[in-house]
């Protein structure tokens, strides 16, 4: 019907998408990517009052299926709604402007015109805020084309800013940037808990170690004198603690330390402390 070569479509396509009169939304496996019209960025007061892009929802379904009885039609601005040269003077819509253009959107007075034939601006507000969130660095979730059109799209104009979003569309790039993202995170929390935890196990240590000391200072001395003085009332003591740890603690080729083994020693102090054992008379 052009008279073209497909290559030579393919060389005007692309110059279309430079210079700004396509917009470009890259598919996904199984997806095909997909163009719609629209003007060359400017001044978005000099575009007149004309929406944009009336035809690019049949080039755009935001990856869902639909039956004809829904399918979108174009939608003209209310007469209640802003054009795009008001859009585009008037200083309460400024922040939406500023947001869509760092999003990328060409011809921001127009897609904001159009949406709020459709919705409130408080919900074309949080549309956006939800889409910027997202963001990763420089990346978006979704391209330009795809923003615009969840705005302007009455199917999904007025759906929860979370919702009317395709998962299949999103950006590789952003894709690849979240999955980083998550690993980093992950790794974040892993060494945040080895952190945490070997916190614990040095404050158990430490207290471990004052509660020793504590314990030497209070029972050590009668404890030294007991055993020099009757050995045998202690063995007893630790047999009725613990027959096994008794028996390794009498094997001289195991327990050469005999009753100054640290773990039977730290037995005999909790058993002290706790009233379980006099070391003041053996008994």
């Amino acid at each position: 019907m052009t008279g073209m070569t497909s290559a030579r479509i393919a060389d005007v396509t692309k110059l279309c998408v430079e210079r700004g009169w396509l917009a470009y939304c890259p598919g996904a496996k199984g997806v095909q990517g997909t163009y719609f019209v629209c003007v060359p960025g400017g001044d978005d007061a000099a575009m007149g009052d004309a929406p944009l892009g009336q035809d690019h929802d049949i080039a755009l379904t935001m990856g869902t299926e639909r039956p004809a009885a829904t399918q979108p039609t174009a939608h003209s601005p209310l007469p209640s709604s802003p054009s795009p040269a008001d859009v585009a003077t008037d200083s309460k819509y400024q922040p939406l402007l500023a947001q869509l253009k760092a999003c990328g959107v060409r011809g921001a007075a127009s897609c904001v015109s159009r949406a709020l034939a459709l919705i409130e601006i408080e919900h074309v507000s949080a549309v956006l805020a939800y889409h910027m969130a997202r963001r990763i660095g420089d990346l978006f979730p979704y391209d330009p084309g795809l923003l615009v059109e969840r705005l302007t799209n009455a199917d999904y104009a007025a759906l929860p800013p979370s919702e009317g979003w395709s998962e299949k569309l999103l950006s590789p790039a952003w894709v690849k940037a979240y999955a980083r993202q998550l690993e980093v995170q992950r790794q974040q929390a892993e060494l945040q808990k080895a952190n945490q935890d070997q916190a614990k196990r040095e404050a158990a240590e430490t207290a471990r170690r004052v509660r020793c000391e504590q314990l030497e200072m209070n029972f050590g001395p009668l404890l030294d004198q007991l055993a020099a003085r009757d050995p045998g009332y202690l063995w007893a003591a630790v047999t009725r603690f613990n027959e096994d740890l008794a028996s390794w603690g009498r094997n001289e080729k195991k327990n050469p330390s005999g009753l100054a083994a640290p773990l039977i020693r730290r037995r005999l102090l909790d058993m002290a402390e706790r009233g379980e054992l006099s070391l003041v008379t053996g008994q």
